[in-house]
């Protein structure tokens, strides 16, 4: 039996999945229009290193929190 979640699958994703600011910015303004993300747009956050965009994920997750 297959497990319902793929670790490799997963870790695939995280690997291969970049973080440049424009694409952040996206993901961040779809979570607070409350749609789901894929597990390719969480990877895009996760790999986010620049600071000031780790900033503005968290402050969307603030604001995300606060609309819920």
């Amino acid at each position: 039996m297959r497990p319902f979640i793929d670790a490799d699958e997963i870790w695939d994703i995280i690997n291969n999945t970049s973080s440049d600011r424009s694409r952040v910015r996206e993901v961040i303004k779809k979570a607070l229009e409350k749609k789901r993300l894929t597990l390719e747009e969480t990877a895009v956050l996760v790999n986010t290193t620049s600071e000031d965009l780790i900033e503005e994920i968290k402050a969307g997750a603030r604001e995300l929190k606060k609309m819920i």
